[in-house]
């Protein structure tokens, strides 16, 4: 059979043409087979499930077109950035291999609806998610999840999450509270966050470490390591001057691509390149949270106002313990007013 010849700008999933699917599941493969797909059509469903493949290559471009991609059931440790720069990319099974990390880049994956990483050995997810607004799944079951990003897409509502069997994982984002409650998928209380008699401890990073004394359990809250500064609700101290600019041009550059993307693509990616490396990491990664507060969602880089509070699900479930980020101390202190909570007191030790 000829190769296909794919015409510029041809989505290949709006003809069916251009379909072909590869099924090589059980096949023992110890590496990415690169050499048989090139000497296939361009394939937009690729399968090799179960076998014993343990790195991905760095031209897995070769699959360029690839529409989803099973990988489950191997044994691979790293997640190439490379792979980040599958366009076509729309469901990505990578369950029961021994993942441990999953790169920022990720979010280059526009086009990405279903993520699935179960069985894995995450202990952190890549903060990026949450500028993938058409992610619709993403499941991380039976991980080793210490720390939950506050969204996911555009936000929880929109998305089906799945994280159940993370044993290290003791609280969960304000917002999935409300997700998880208002879904009724209440065995999450039970298998995240039971307070009775509660000790453990888990640890953020080198430098920081958020102790919360709750009766006679001590806690130490996981908080990614870009917040620079973490105030507790009673604090005033302002946010930088550098922050209150980020927060800025993060808006002013979300809503210009998001308005110019379809026309001028081009130019847009050439005035990001026109800027300073940290600077267009720091755009194209997204801010670290948003605000808690709902009619104000500003983007939080290295400075956030922390409140943690205990949420009652039902009598038989038990309580979850919610951490909800804010951008000062006047939109904490609304969130306070509308959900009638009182944050619990906390520390913070070095």
């Amino acid at each position: 059979m000829d190769k296909l010849k794919l015409r510029s700008g041809t989505n290949i999933y709006n003809d069916s043409d251009y379909y072909n699917a590869v099924h090589w599941n059980y096949r023992e493969f110890t590496e990415f087979p690169v050499k048989l797909l090139r000497e296939c059509n361009p394939v937009t469903d690729l399968y090799l499930k179960e076998n014993r493949i343990e790195k991905l290559p760095r031209d897995i471009a070769c699959v360029f077109f690839v529409g989803k991609l099973y990988l489950d059931g191997n044994n691979i440790r790293a997640f190439p950035v490379e792979m980040c720069r599958l366009p076509y990319l729309t469901h990505l099974d990578m369950s029961g291999n021994l993942l441990i990390t999953i790169p920022e880049e990720i979010c280059q994956l526009t086009n990405l609806q279903t993520l699935i990483l179960d069985d894995n050995q995450l202990r952190w997810l890549p903060i990026s998610l949450q500028n993938m607004t058409n992610l619709k799944e993403l499941s991380v079951n039976d991980n080793s999840l210490y720390w939950f990003p506050q969204k996911i897409g555009s936000n929880y509502y929109s998305s089906s999450v799945r994280f159940w069997r993370n044993r290290t994982l003791h609280h969960v984002p304000f917002a999935l509270w409300l997700h998880v409650l208002n879904d009724s998928q209440l065995p999450v209380a039970e298998k995240l966050c039971r307070l009775d008699d509660l000790e453990w401890s888990s640890y953020a990073g080198e430098s920081l470490k958020n102790t919360v004394r709750i009766g006679r359990s001590q806690m130490e809250l996981v908080i990614p390591q870009q917040f620079h500064q973490i105030e507790q609700c009673a604090s005033g101290s302002p946010a930088s001057l550098l922050e209150l600019c980020l927060r800025r041009c993060y808006i002013i550059y979300y809503r210009v691509l998001k308005a110019d993307a379809p026309r001028h693509e081009d130019e847009n990616n050439n005035e990001i390149d026109k800027m300073p490396n940290w600077i267009s990491r720091t755009m194209q990664f997204g801010p670290t949270a948003f605000c808690d507060v709902s009619h104000c969602n500003c983007p939080l880089f290295g400075y956030a106002v922390l409140a943690v509070c205990v949420r009652d699900v039902d009598n038989e479930s038990g309580r979850i313990l919610a951490t909800a980020f804010f951008c000062s101390k006047s939109c904490c202190e609304f969130w306070k007013r509308v959900y009638n909570t009182e944050p619990l007191e906390w520390t913070l030790t070095r």
